[in-house]
């Protein structure tokens, strides 16, 4: 018996031309990230019965399917304006629009006809392939580390193997992102007033719902619903230079953008036209005082808008 290695992990990704139909990965396909695999995820379904004597009863699975959490997932471009970056599949398959020009590559959310991505997780060999593939992204910026992208992701079942040869991972499309710091890292403005900060977490709150219709050909998952919000802890002012406060209770809706980066074709931002803060709290970095605050990212009248993330 072979003992299998559980750090001998390896994990594929490609959207599908087909939905629900098996994508061909190779190694060109691969995710630099740590990840997490539920190789089986189901509904149990008591059967209820009656009987003289006391005793548990078995169950039937229903909603058989698998799930998958990607994390660690480095963000940077991909060092060419003009080129997509390395994790582009990931953010097509959790429902957002890829837009690439010369100058740089544009995401923004979509409600519709959302993609779905063929997910080879493996560990050791073994296999656990998702079809159909959906998912929810968060993004993080904290001082002193390197950003990063992190997704849950549900996929259709497919019956577990043993690979008779895993594919050899090929990571040259992912690049060596720059650390969160005052050299490399501008400003979070919010509402037109720039605020040194120390975390930035925007969390797209997406949820996925798996569905076997009776009378449909297939399994299928669908993104119901989404709903982007964010946490800031920010470098505090004094109220005379700006009164966070006062914005707060005016219910204002208001642009907020940050970006990331000092090298063209490796820099990540973010941006939103109408977003809410909320909940200021005191709090504090290694003795600096500073106000936690939640953010709320809503569209404009046009839809699907909320957020941009763009890597020029």
């Amino acid at each position: 018996m072979s003992i299998l290695r559980a750090e001998n992990e390896l994990v594929l990704i490609g959207i599908e031309s087909v939905y629900g139909t098996a994508e061909v990965l190779t190694g060109a396909n691969a995710v630099q990230c740590d990840i997490e695999i539920t190789p089986m995820e189901a509904t149990p379904k008591e059967r209820v019965y009656s009987r003289p004597y006391h005793g548990a009863r078995p169950v039937i699975l229903t909603e058989v399917h698998r799930a998958c959490k990607l994390t660690n997932v480095e963000l940077a471009g991909s060092g060419d304006p003009a080129v997509a970056p390395a994790w582009t599949a990931i953010m097509r398959a959790c429902g957002w629009a890829a837009v690439t020009t010369a100058t740089e590559t544009t995401f923004t959310p979509v409600t519709d006809a959302v993609e779905g991505a063929t997910i080879n997780p493996s560990i050791d060999g073994e296999q656990f392939q998702m079809l159909g593939s959906k998912g929810s992204v968060s993004l993080m910026f904290e001082i002193g580390e390197f950003p990063v992208l992190e997704a849950n992701f549900k996929g259709g079942w497919v019956d577990p193997e043993t690979l008779a040869g895993a594919p050899t991972p090929n990571y040259n499309a992912w690049k060596i992102p720059q650390p969160v710091n005052c050299e490399n890292t501008a400003a979070l403005v919010i509402g037109g007033e720039s605020y040194p900060f120390y975390s930035l977490k925007i969390d797209q709150n997406a949820t996925v719902e798996y569905f076997c219709v009776p009378g449909e050909p297939g399994s299928r998952l669908e993104i119901n619903k989404r709903d982007v919000k964010s946490t800031a802890k920010l470098q505090a002012k004094q109220i005379s230079e700006h009164d966070l406060f006062a914005l707060v209770k005016s219910n204002a809706l208001v642009p907020v953008s940050m970006m990331h980066g000092t090298v063209a074709g490796s820099k990540v931002g973010v941006s939103g036209p109408l977003v809410q803060i909320l909940n200021p709290r005191a709090s504090d970095y290694k003795g600096d005082l500073a106000w936690e605050v939640d953010m709320i990212w809503t569209p404009t009248g046009a839809g699907d808008d909320e957020i941009a993330i763009v890597t020029p």
